[in-house]
């Protein structure tokens, strides 16, 4: 019955809560599985500022440390807040900023509870978009996924694969859209703690996210917590004011999946079987060992009826919206990259659909060249006179894009 507590008479006055003890003498209590709680950094716990900022409120507060060009200042109630954390959560801390700038930060804003985190996630553990936040169009716009945590795939993590999930994990972070490709409800995004809030005690005993996280840690199940008891920012969803920039944002990351999915499957499968026509040549190049070698990153860019011009490509970082990028290898060839551009773009799947590849790069002038390499089909008898060159035997070189003309 919620609100009493059964006792177990062991006969020796021994008495502990049911449900928190193993069977054997003597019984030894067991601590229920705290909730997972994954802190953001800056904007959270602290505020990092460049010392050349000439802020009028700086003459009022002192940094809490200072490091390169950067100055620090913890939050009010900090220390506080972070023994609270500890003493209700498993705790690990994630931040999109390089992990040599975090550790810095951690050191003057954690101190010893640093020893204490599960994890420490940096830039690098993170997922970039290759888009720019709206607020700051040099700032690239990163992806916490937590799916990353849950999966624990290369083992990394002090906890097995399944201990934490969607039920039991919180993510507090004041960037909403670090959280676009996480379920529903397993994020808070509070309002970014700023240097000049002197007086903020959010974090307090008695601050708004303190008594809010004090109630989520004995509340059954997360996602049900939050959907009940807003809190901060709104998440972004279909009704955000800016949804047509971040839904090309989601667009983008189906996509990723889909071909990292279809990469996966033909890895698996092995070499495509010798279909029917004049065999394939032998490459001109010294072939990739796969499971060795790391993929490199390819922008492929794909057009309906002709090729994207040279004008498509002439600003740096407004490049053409229908992008997708793949990871894959220097000898992946025209007929594996045809099967990975009919898992993203539908009108390739016509039976008739044929697919001419170009390179595009800057000359020595820094003006974009777009250079056709080769056709293939999307269906048909036999094998193409391109089907079998690779990238490297067509001149590509890292740092080209891909762009496909889909007739």
């Amino acid at each position: 019955m919620a609100g009493k507590v059964k006792m177990v008479d062991t006969g020796d006055d021994d008495k502990v809560e049911r449900g928190a003890y193993k069977i054997g003498s003597p019984i030894t209590p067991i601590k229920p599985l705290k909730k997972l709680l994954v802190l953001d950094l800056n904007g959270l716990l602290a505020r990092t500022i460049y010392r050349f900022q000439n802020l009028p409120f700086l003459n009022q507060r002192k940094p809490d440390g200072i490091f390169g060009s950067k100055l620090v200042f913890k939050r009010p109630f900090c220390d506080e807040f972070l023994q609270f954390c500890f003493s209700k959560f498993e705790v690990g801390l994630w931040s999109t900023i390089e992990k040599h700038n975090v550790d810095a930060v951690i050191n003057f804003v954690m101190g010893g509870w640093k020893h204490k985190l599960l994890f420490t996630w940096y830039q690098s553990d993170s997922s970039d978009t290759g888009f720019k936040t709206l607020e700051n169009d040099a700032k690239p716009l990163f992806l916490k996924e937590l799916k990353k945590l849950w999966e624990n795939e290369n083992g990394s993590l002090p906890w097995s694969k399944g201990q934490f999930s969607s039920s039991n994990t919180l993510l507090i972070d004041d960037a909403p859209y670090t959280a676009l490709k996480n379920p529903p409800n397993t994020a808070i995004f509070p309002h970014p703690y700023l240097v000049e809030h002197i007086h903020d005690d959010s974090i307090g005993p008695n601050g708004d996210l303190r008594v809010y996280l004090e109630c989520l840690s004995v509340a059954s199940n997360v996602p049900a917590y939050v959907e009940a008891h807003p809190f901060g920012q709104k998440a972004i969803t279909a009704t955000h004011p800016n949804w047509n920039f971040y839904s090309k944002i989601i667009k983008r990351e189906r996509e990723r999946e889909r071909v990292a999915e279809a990469q996966n499957r033909a890895s698996k499968r092995g070499p495509p079987p010798q279909m029917r026509g004049s065999p394939l040549p032998h490459p001109r190049f010294e072939a990739v060992d796969r499971e060795k070698t790391c993929p490199l990153l390819l922008r492929v860019f794909t057009k309906i009826g002709h090729h994207h011009t040279k004008e498509d490509f002439a600003v740096r970082g407004k490049e053409p919206e229908d992008e997708v990028q793949i990871y894959t290898w220097k000898d992946a060839t025209l007929h594996e990259l045809t099967d990975l551009v009919k898992e993203v773009a539908p009108e390739a799947r016509r039976r008739d659909a044929k697919l001419s590849f170009a390179f595009v790069y800057p000359d020595k002038n820094g003006r974009y060249v777009v250079r056709p390499v080769g056709m293939t089909h999307s269906y048909g008898i036999g094998r193409r006179p391109d089907d079998g060159k690779a990238l490297a035997e067509l001149g590509f070189q890292i740092g080209n894009y891909l762009d496909v003309a889909i007739l």
